[in-house]
């Protein structure tokens, strides 16, 4: 498959360039600051993750800083790294 899976936390999926469509039930995000020489990662979240509390704080950081209206895949301000280890601490990824 195009895609493989992250062995710290199995809600998430990192994607390689070369990929186009995410699996059914995932949404692909591009993760990182914006600006020259930032290291940005695109990760395919479950759909189930965006109503966690963390994933709206995430959402609502993106909205005030790229607006409502971001053409092409989400984009979310947050430390590719940091979004894992705040994502692999996930009570829905532990319990798999």
């Amino acid at each position: 498959m195009p895609w493989r899976k992250k062995k710290d936390n199995q809600d998430m999926i990192k994607m390689s360039k070369g990929d186009v469509r995410a699996p059914k039930g995932y949404v692909p995000v591009i993760v990182g600051a914006v600006g020259d020489g930032c290291n940005t990662e695109r990760i395919l979240v479950k759909v189930e993750e965006l109503k966690d509390p963390r994933m709206v704080g995430l959402l609502q950081m993106a909205a005030q800083e790229f607006g409502y209206h971001q053409q092409g895949v989400l984009r979310i301000p947050c430390d590719p790294h940091c979004f894992r280890q705040l994502f692999s601490s996930s009570p829905s990824s532990t319990n798999r």
